[in-house]
């Protein structure tokens, strides 16, 4: 029977043995260490986010008890989105008492650590949506081309302008369209030659919307060929030196692009429907201003 044990062991259970005859009997007792591994925190596409507070007690959700750990995500230089940790076997409760901004803390997490390790808590985080009625300015914390604006307003019927807006006064008009705007994808500062921070997203718009600021690894991504409705921004990363682009709608066709070769250029800018194939440069992220179906090809 063992009486005590030096931390960070745990109490094992009573050993039963047998003696025999001989020149001696060893009795091994075997105690439960701790056992390494790492809470991570990850976005819907799995991607690490940093700045997360994780918070670890032990007992089950329901009924937790004593807090054993607690630590901010990616606070070694080794970590993307996770830290270290240490644990016993047993049952733990992973809670979240913090998050960047940008992000919706989820529900606490329950674990059983058990041999053999290692341990790997995954917290799921999801960006707020934000929803309102008319005109609203929210807070954002961001600098150039690294936020994606996710904006809806089925039931506009006037003007609808959402804009980014910096203290240094820097400002950049996302979207500007008459009546229902369905949905739609812009790049925050996505024009911007020199980097720019932005405090606040400005919206004027008639009826009930939502917003999203979702992370620059939320861009839709595709090999050679994407295609879509309305405006958005998206990420081809197949070499191609020429793009074929096509528009079915009735307003403005505008699509800019940024690569390696060409920096950010404006390939398209007429109104109504479009079909034409120019010079562009991929891997390249696209940002498309549309009413209608549009579609992308490189090669």
């Amino acid at each position: 029977m063992t009486l005590s044990v030096p931390a960070p062991y745990g109490m094992p259970a009573n050993t039963t043995f047998q003696m025999s005859s001989g020149t001696g009997n060893w009795v091994t007792v075997w105690l439960p260490g701790p056992l390494s591994g790492a809470v991570v925190a990850k976005n819907s596409l799995g991607y690490g986010i940093n700045g997360v507070t994780a918070f670890i007690r032990q007992g089950s959700c329901a009924s937790p008890g004593q807090g054993v750990w607690q630590n901010v995500t990616a606070t070694n230089q080794w970590s993307s989105g996770g830290f270290g940790i240490s644990l016993l076997p047993g049952t733990y409760c992973t809670s979240v008492k913090d998050v960047p901004w940008d992000y919706s803390a989820p529900q606490p997490v329950e674990t059983v650590v058990s041999a053999p390790g290692p341990i790997w808590i995954t917290i799921w985080l999801d960006s707020p949506t934000v929803q309102g009625q008319g005109d609203s300015v929210i807070s954002i914390a961001a600098q150039s081309r690294q936020k994606i604006v996710e904006f809806t307003c089925p039931d506009c019927t006037s003007n609808v302008i959402v804009e980014a807006l910096g203290p240094d006064q820097a400002s950049d008009l996302l979207i500007n369209r008459s009546g229902s705007y369905p949905s739609g994808r812009m790049l925050v500062g996505f024009l911007d030659w020199s980097d720019s921070s932005y405090s606040q997203i400005s919206v004027h718009a008639s009826g009930h919307w939502t917003l999203r600021i979702l992370d620059l690894d939320m861009i839709r991504q595709a090999g050679s060929t994407i295609s879509g409705t309305g405006d958005d921004v998206v990420y081809l990363d197949t070499p191609g030196v020429v793009a074929t682009f096509s528009n079915h709608g009735t307003s403005n066709f505008v699509v800019w692009t940024t690569d390696p070769t060409y920096g950010i250029d404006l390939k398209v800018n007429v109104i109504g429907n479009y079909w034409g194939t120019v010079a562009m440069t991929s891997p390249a992220v696209i940002q498309i201003t549309s009413d209608g179906a549009w579609s992308i090809n490189t090669w």
